[in-house]
Formats: C-alpha cells, structure tokens, sequence
C-alpha cells in the first residue's frame, strides 16, 4: 500500500500510479492501493484518535483530520482506478468520516466491489456497524488488545467518556451487523501470531480482567476473520484465504483442533508445518 498525506487530493495518486506501473501485479506482490492515517492514537497521554466526544481530561475530541471533501475527493479517484483504501482509523469520528468518504466514492462510481478497508475502529458509533456492510467496507481489527490491560484500564477508559469506553473494540456488534471482520496484528507494534489474538478475542481477557465481554467473538468467527476475510481485505480471495480446488495449496497445520480446543488453550497452539505454493517450508522440530 502506499501511504498518501491524510490531506492530499486526488493529485497524490501519481505516486500510486507511478509504483503501480513500475511493480506490475505477480502471484505474491502487488502494490494493492494507498493507505491513509485518519487520526492518532487513543492512549493518554497522546490522545489524537478522532472521536465524536471530547475526551474528559482535555475537553476536546481529537483533530479531525479527514472530514473534507477533499479527502472524498481523493477517495473516489482512487475507487475508480481500480486502487484499494485502506484506512487508519482508531475513534468513531474518524470511522465515520472514512465511510463518509467511501459512500462518497460508491455514489459517484457505482459498486466497484473494492474491499475498501477500515483498520482498527477501536471506537465504532452504533448508528455506523451497519454501513459496513452497506458500502462494502471490511472491518481490520487487531483484538489482541481488546482484552483489560495496561493500556485501555489504565490509558484509555478513565479519559472517554463512559458511552465510548464501554463499546471500546466491538467487534461482535459488527460481526452481528454483518460487517466482514478481518484478523490483522499491526505488526512490528504488537505479536504477529494470531493464536494469542484469537484467545483475546474470544475470551476478552487480558492482564487486568475482562473488557466489554459482549463483545466477544467465537473461535469460528476468528479463524474465517483470520484467513477468508483476511484475503478479502487484500483482494487475494481468488487464490488464498480458503481450501478449494484451484487455489494455492497455503497450509498450515496445527498441534490441537481450534474449534474444539478451550479458548484460553488457543494461545498455545503450536505449528507443525506450513506449505506455501505446495511446497513445505516449515517443519517443527520433533
């Protein structure tokens, strides 16, 4: 993805264009698209995620970054040459601005049936799960941090308001909602492994207690957000992401059935081998 200013307009995607061409689209590597940060962070003391009420210890609610419609602009542009979005976006009010700026480039353009992509949505307005599902828009969440930890006991809920905080990571209501639910880590920030983010995910457990338990997720919803959804969030489901006759033989085989196993017990899952291409790559020691 090539990462564009948050306040370019559709003249930044020379650069696209320009890296599109050089790179052409191989089986493995393609440049897929721009990314774009909607806002910050959450976390106390930064306190720069966009949200649609002021935080408690400040008074204000964030820079709003991407509520322009220049940024619709660039957007739209963008669906039409055929170029994914991916959207950085951590408060409500940032989430709403990047469906704003999708539905802006859906009415101009039709149904291009691009996966425009929203990654993080720590905080999602009730009135918005719907329009995921609506727009054609994934959900990119990392739930390994959706458990009671350092960060959001300490860091996050005592600073939002209580509306804000008891919603934080829902990834349920927008599962309910019929959002498609992506498994992404965020990676070098935290783990890669999706087996710890799975047990967070289902349990809502972390070092500090239970967050927002109705928000937990099943193992079945984690293991397709991890692995069909996730291809559809990199336009790839046509060759990965699935086992079906005539898609790349990517395996990974596992030390326990996940779908059986006790969800604290999922974190420990070791693998045994990966094939990628059909060729084994990985064999763990014996």
């Amino acid at each position: 993805m090539v990462l564009l200013n948050s306040k370019s307009g559709p003249e930044a995607l020379e650069v696209y264009d320009t890296l599109a061409a050089k790179f052409p689209k191989t089986p493995d590597l393609m440049v897929g698209g721009i990314k774009i940060l909607a806002d910050g962070v959450i976390e106390y003391p930064a306190q720069t995620a966009s949200l649609s009420l002021p935080y408690k210890n400040l008074g204000t609610p964030g820079p709003e970054v991407i509520g322009t419609e220049k940024f619709k602009a660039l957007v739209t542009a963008a669906d039409k040459r055929g170029a994914l979005v991916h959207i950085h976006a951590i408060g409500d009010l940032a989430a709403t601005d990047a469906l704003d700026a999708i539905a802006a480039a859906r009415k101009a353009n039709g149904d291009s049936r691009i996966p425009h992509t929203i990654t993080h949505l720590e905080v999602v307005k009730p009135e918005d799960r719907l329009r995921f599902k609506a727009l054609g828009v994934i959900a990119s969440m990392q739930l390994l941090w959706s458990g009671a930890d350092e960060y959001t006991t300490d860091l996050v809920k005592p600073y939002l308001d209580e509306s804000l905080s008891k919603t934080l990571y829902p990834a349920r209501s927008l599962a309910d909602a019929d959002a498609i639910v992506a498994g992404a880590s965020d990676w070098p920030v935290t783990s890669p492994n999706p087996f710890l983010a799975m047990t967070v995910a289902i349990t809502r457990q972390g070092t500090k207690g239970v967050l927002n338990p109705e928000e937990a997720m099943t193992a079945e919803q984690m293991l397709y957000a991890y692995t069909r959804n996730a291809a559809q969030a990199v336009r790839r489901e046509d060759r990965i992401g699935s086992i079906e006759p005539g898609k790349a033989a990517d395996l990974v085989l596992v030390d326990r059935d996940l779908l059986a196993a006790a969800p604290a017990e999922i974190a420990d899952t070791k693998v045994l081998w990966t094939m990628f291409g059909g060729k084994k790559v990985f064999q763990a020691d014996k």
